[in-house]
């Protein structure tokens, strides 16, 4: 018997997600990710995920010829119940998006890409994704954000940042952030490995000062770094990795994540003040709620409504609202005073709500693409 099941011929067609940095590893492309599987099992669309992994600029490619896009097709598995990313040649990709509509829904940190495939694919309804770095005056990539901007059938907004930037435009959408809470829900050990602990990405949005400032003041408690390196954030990271009270894991697999933060008894996200940390509305305090987790965190705008769940700090403040945080969930305040509110949030944000309400707002946009003109 076959893993797979071909995915059933769907009244809405094709939707193309497409990702930057290798769509399966990297927590910048989680939701396309979920968002991908809850398409596949629902049946709302034929899903596949373009990642190309190129080394060369996109227009030096030569999309007609079918060769190696990085197509991967969304399937429902045998089962029924869970899905499978099965690899596809780019012939088989042309294929299965030749006679049926098109959608193509991206981010603006891949605006470069989206803008080649909106001109060779030529899709029906184009769904854009507008993050942090179109808030930032030094997108590298402007002009083929301007351009995929000016194409879309909907902007989608993740912050009050990419709110305010997007303005009046009709066709933003304030969709913010969502998670996985069941992904998320692991029982803590009894005796966790970390008093505190980051996991993400080490850039330059993360202010490794802060945490090595709050490693040297609590000599005896463990810090547990995870996530992998990028050059930009190197320097800030030498002088916290050489403290001996903490210990750096490495990349850590998205499916291998939760246990590995349940071993944290608080999760920290200290952020400097570039112009794309500033307009973020992090991932990570979404899963830090559905873990069940309390984040320390430097405050961002995104963060001000949930600052009774939080435990917000300036930098100057960063230690001890990190040490006042350990304290209340050793003593049980924490669990009592926030984790049933935090929890609550994440069952909100769940990326089952977020595909129903992107299926609502397709089919109305689809509608409008498609309806006799007046008069």
């Amino acid at each position: 018997m076959s893993e797979f099941v071909t995915a059933p011929p769907s009244a809405r067609g094709v939707m193309l997600l497409m990702a930057i940095f290798g769509w399966r590893d990297d927590k910048l492309v989680d939701s396309f990710r979920h968002t991908a599987r809850i398409w596949a099992r629902r049946g709302d669309f034929d899903v596949w995920f373009l990642d190309p992994w190129y080394p060369q600029h996109p227009l030096d490619w030569s999309l007609a010829e079918g060769g190696d896009l990085g197509a991967h097709h969304v399937v429902l598995a045998a089962d029924g119940r869970d899905v499978i990313e099965k690899s596809a040649t780019g012939a088989e990709f042309y294929d299965a998006i030749r006679h049926a509509p098109l959608t193509l829904y991206g981010q603006s940190y891949s605006a470069t890409l989206m803008r080649v495939l909106d001109q060779v694919l030529a899709p029906d309804v184009v769904l854009y994704q507008v993050l942090e770095d179109a808030c930032d005056p030094a997108m590298a990539n402007r002009a083929d954000h301007d351009a995929v901007r000016e194409r879309a059938s909907l902007l989608l907004s993740i912050s009050p940042a990419t709110d305010r930037y997007l303005g009046s435009d009709p066709r933003a959408v304030d969709l913010g952030q969502y998670v996985d809470p069941d992904h998320w829900r692991v029982p803590a050990p009894e005796s966790p490995r970390w008093a505190f602990g980051f996991f993400g990405n080490f850039t330059d949005w993360i202010d490794c000062r802060l945490m090595a400032d709050l490693a040297r003041a609590c000599p005896t408690e463990r810090i547990g770094l995870v996530g992998p390196f990028r050059p930009e954030g190197l320097a800030g990271l030498g002088e916290l990795l050489q403290l001996p009270n903490v210990d750096y894991v490495g990349p850590v697999a998205h499916a291998e994540l939760p246990p590995v933060v349940a071993n944290m008894e608080v999760c920290l996200l200290p952020r400097t003040e570039s112009h794309r940390s500033l307009a973020c509305n992090p991932l990570k305090l979404y899963e830090c709620m559905a873990a069940g987790k309390p984040l320390v965190a430097t405050p961002l705008e995104a963060m001000q409504e949930y600052s009774e769940i939080l435990y917000l700090a300036p930098p100057h403040k960063f230690v001890a609202e990190a040490q006042r945080a350990l304290a209340e969930v050793r003593s049980g305040q924490f669990a009592l005073t926030r984790q049933e509110a935090g929890w609550a949030v994440a069952r909100e944000r769940s990326w089952a709500s977020r595909t129903d309400r992107l299926t609502a707002l397709w089919d109305k946009v689809a509608g409008a693409a498609t309806a006799p003109a007046a008069g």
